[in-house]
């Protein structure tokens, strides 16, 4: 491949990733407005965002659970979290139950008193599209040995994830498959 030719490709590929935020930040925007930003790709661009359009299907399930909702940025800032906070409405914190490198798990009661986890992920890059993506279609995913996502939200500069509650933590895990 030449170097102008991967040069478009970069530049496609920075497009996308541009478009696919404006959209899952649910940004009202014309494709003609985005073309005036990348007027190089005025013959790629389109094709190649109908294509994306068309892997929507991917996102969503059938019964699309709670979803994920981008909530104003007055909503809540993670660091003042405390016990019984509803970040999202519908959800309680009820207690902290870790904290590691990429952030912390509470315990806590979704719709109808589902007990659930939701971790809190500081995002401090911005979002990742591929990570959002990635995200919705694990929301489809249903396997015995895999927590189930129920949904998840951008709140300021953190992703909140609500999951199946597992029964233990790993080390606990561990620990009781040497005492037997």
């Amino acid at each position: 491949m030449d170097a102008s030719r991967h040069e478009i490709d970069e530049e496609l590929e920075e497009a996308l990733f541009e478009y696919e935020e404006q959209r899952l930040l649910q940004k009202d925007i014309s494709l003609e407005s985005f073309l005036q930003s990348y007027p190089t790709l005025k013959d790629q661009l389109p094709k190649a965002i109908e294509k994306l359009q068309r892997m929507d299907w991917l996102l969503t399930t059938d019964s699309e659970a709670i979803g994920e909702t981008l909530l104003d940025k007055e909503s809540i800032f993670p660091s003042t979290i405390i016990k019984g906070d509803s970040p999202v409405s519908g959800y309680r914190l009820i207690k902290k139950i870790g904290k590691g490198s990429f952030g912390e798990v509470w315990e806590a009661k979704g719709p109808g008193d589902v007990s659930l986890a939701m971790k809190i992920i500081p995002m401090a890059n911005g979002l990742d599209i591929v990570e959002i993506r990635s995200l919705n279609l694990f929301k489809s995913i249903r396997h015995p040995h895999l927590l189930s996502i129920f949904g998840f939200w951008i709140i300021e500069e953190h992703l909140w994830i609500a999951f199946e509650l597992a029964e233990m933590n790993f080390l606990e895990y561990v620990n009781q498959a040497f005492r037997k």
